[in-house]
């Protein structure tokens, strides 16, 4: 029971590292977005690559959510 505790912890803890990068890499998407012409290939490409991160974010969030309203 303890281990199971002790993993639950560990992950969390490694899920909120893993949603931090999400979100440095989604800053440094948005600072580079800011530095180039909007019409450009490599705009669209980034407001894409901005769009799919928001995404991944908002699941991980969801899925922090649900782990810690149901800790079994």
């Amino acid at each position: 029971m303890q281990i199971k505790k002790e993993f639950k912890k560990q992950h969390l803890a490694e899920s909120n590292d893993y949603r931090e990068r999400f979100v440095k890499k989604l800053e440094q998407f948005e600072r580079w977005r800011e530095e180039l012409d909007p019409n450009s290939r490599l705009a669209i490409e980034m407001r894409r690559q901005i769009t799919l991160l928001k995404k991944r974010l908002k699941h991980i969030d969801e899925w922090a959510k649900q782990a810690k309203e149901n800790p079994e």
